[in-house]
């Protein structure tokens, strides 16, 4: 049985610490859709990850980026990382990207920790 999302309204008086955006090999241009302007009253970090785009000059990172800050999230509120080609690499290069940036230390132990559970340290 699918696990219901709760509605984004109703936590409207709530701010998440960080919001991770990873890139997609399919069809990268339709990340339009995803992240809206939710993100600049929910979330006081993003950070985007992607590398490469096949057919395209650009990166994952920054056809996302554009799209979010098209959306409303502001700019100086989103990390990049340019490198990842896949979900893990997406994960451990954003980490040493969060350390260096915002001082985060998140471990893989902790990325494995129960819903709810605060994952950084400062």
């Amino acid at each position: 049985m699918p696990r219901s999302t709760p509605n984004i309204d109703q936590h409207a008086d709530k701010t998440a610490d960080l919001l991770f955006v990873f890139g997609t090999r399919e069809d990268v241009a339709r990340r339009d859709e995803r992240p809206s302007g939710f993100g600049a009253r929910l979330v006081r970090w993003s950070i985007v990850s992607g590398g490469a785009t096949p057919g395209s000059e650009l990166s994952e990172c920054e056809i996302i980026k554009a799209a979010m800050v098209a959306r409303g999230i502001p700019l100086e509120r989103i990390l990049e990382e340019h490198r990842a080609t896949n979900t893990g690499e997406n994960v451990i290069f954003s980490l040493a990207i969060l350390e260096a940036v915002l001082g985060l230390r998140i471990s893989a132990r902790d990325l494995l920790a129960t819903p709810g559970r605060r994952a950084a340290t400062r």
